[in-house]
């Protein structure tokens, strides 16, 4: 039985969930194995050589974006055609940057060892590590990544999670059953290798099923290599911004500050990472279907995106916030120990701009979608600037949190009283239809969640990860209730009924 719209956006969700919990499993149990079977040298030429790879992820361009958006318009509008001059044409270019990165590669390999310093012992294993992981990462990697995008943009987001929750856990068991039989860095890449073309093979497998998809020369065409590349450039400058908001702060602080400094910040930072990751991944599953719209000229429901997104995203960063506000300290203590308790602060200030960035996310995404893709890329761009600028001037006089407060600065500016009202205005969305669906559902019941919690840290003090998760559960589920019961419309309960449960009954339009 085929499923609906609704059921299609649950599922992909659910498993979105499901593989970042997977991924974060395996690289919880397998990152001790490593270290201790490789050794501390061997685990850091590891580390670096997937650290230096991992910026050869730019060499993308923006493309991956790109084909997500023209593959999920074209099969929005159900134009064949110009979903296979999109294929033919990005895989061109894929194939391109690929042999351009392999040259880069190659010269590269020949300074590696001088330039990073790698220690004699390790001299002789590194080149053929570093190309097996160029293999893994880049040189296959970048073309085979069609594949995966043209699932994404059909909305098969479920089977590509799949793939690679099957991938990560193929490559953990190998990778164990091989340390423990006495493997060394070698071995390791090329588990890494094999598992990558396992899943990958997984995608081209689900695409070249489907009879739609044609490779042939003729469906090159230029003129859409222009267009495309004009999007893509745009998303090539959020890339940058992306991973200079991401590494500069560390760097920032280095030059006025201790290098201790730079872990108590390190550790704020990479825990607000992973909860606004948490957060993404409804938003994540929401693109295609917005091009899709687009594609079909379905304006509606792409203002009805914007605001339930936006309302919906928003609770689990609001109960998560409210966690972090009133235990984070508790829980940074808990696990680090109290040579940490200056995280603390910092993780609650970051938390906030991660929680203020979440409604940001639906119309940013929105905005690429549809076209706006050139706004999306200067925004970024803008942000990183504001970021840059404040973290320079506060962190000389107020320390660690004059960074925190760049980030929060940069948001607030930039993401909150630019983006989100520039969406609401290009997709004719009142500015206060918006604030009035989205405000009042996520404060009213984040500060009953704030007042219990509050209350349950005074009656029972978090002396345990146990304890914490105790405390925050009475006001999470008042949380869930109040929102369900007073801020989740009739028409939505309805279409929640109808549509991912299948019940009997006319499902209600989607009106903004």
């Amino acid at each position: 039985m085929a499923q609906t719209r609704t059921q299609l956006i649950a599922v992909n969700t659910l498993s979105n969930y499901l593989r970042f919990a997977v991924l974060f499993l395996v690289f919880f149990v397998l990152t001790p194995v490593l270290v201790n079977r490789l050794g501390a040298e061997a685990f850091g030429l590891w580390s670096l050589l997937n650290s230096v790879l991992g910026l050869f992820g730019l060499l993308d361009l923006g493309f991956g974006t790109a084909t997500c958006k023209y593959v999920a318009h074209s099969v929005g509008a159900k134009n064949d055609e110009q979903l296979n001059r999109v294929v033919n044409t990005i895989l061109v270019v894929y194939v391109g940057l690929a042999l351009f990165a392999t040259l880069v590669l190659a010269g590269m390999a020949l300074v590696f060892n001088r330039l990073f310093a790698i220690p004699p012992q390790f001299a002789h294993i590194s080149h053929p590590v570093l190309w097996i992981l160029a293999l893994r990462m880049v040189i296959l990697a970048m073309p085979l990544s069609l594949f995966r995008h043209i699932m994404y943009g059909r909305q098969q987001i479920s089977l590509i999670n799949f793939a690679q929750i099957i991938s990560s856990v193929l490559y953990a068991i190998v990778t164990w059953y091989a340390l423990v039989h006495g493997a060394g860095l070698l071995v390791v890449a090329w588990i890494s290798l094999g598992s990558m073309l396992v899943e990958y093979a997984m995608y081209a497998g689900v695409v070249l099923a489907s009879r739609s998809i044609r490779f042939a020369p003729e469906f090159f065409d230029k003129s859409f290599l222009r267009e495309a590349t004009g999007m893509s450039m745009y998303m090539f400058l959020a890339n940058i911004a992306g991973l200079v908001l991401m590494r500069s702060d560390p760097i920032i602080i280095k030059m006025f500050l201790p290098l201790t400094a730079v872990t108590v910040y390190a550790v704020a930072q990479r825990i607000g990472e992973n909860i606004f990751m948490i957060v993404k991944q409804f938003v994540n599953v929401l693109s295609p279907l917005v091009a899709q719209l687009h594609g079909s000229g379905n304006e509606t429901n792409i203002r009805f995106i914007l605001i339930n997104a936006s309302r919906f995203a928003l609770t689990p960063a609001t109960i998560i916030l409210v966690a972090v506000l009133i235990f984070g300290d508790q829980a940074v203590v808990l696990w680090l120990g109290p040579s940490m308790s200056a995280s603390g602060p910092l993780l609650k200030i970051l938390c906030t701009a991660m929680w203020l960035l979440t409604p940001q996310l639906t119309a940013s995404m929105i905005l690429t979608m549809t076209g706006e893709h050139r706004v999306t890329g200067l925004a970024s761009l803008a942000s990183m600037s504001v970021n840059l600028l404040v973290s320079i001037i506060l962190i000389p006089l107020v320390g660690l949190q004059g960074s925190a407060l760049g980030t929060l600065t940069a948001v607030v500016l930039i993401d909150v009283c630019y983006l989100i009202p520039y969406a609401c205005r290009r997709h004719q969305v009142k500015m206060t239809t918006y604030l009035r669906r989205v405000v009042p559902a996520v404060v009213v019941p984040g500060l009953l969640d704030f007042g219990i919690s509050l209350c349950m840290l005074h009656w029972l003090p978090a002396t345990s990860f146990g304890r914490i998760a105790l405390d925050t559960l009475p006001g999470t589920l008042v949380y869930v209730l109040v929102y369900w019961h007073y801020f989740v419309e009739p028409t939505e309960k309805d279409l929640f009924r109808q549509k991912l449960l299948k019940r009997n009954g006319a499902a209600p339009a989607a009106e903004v």
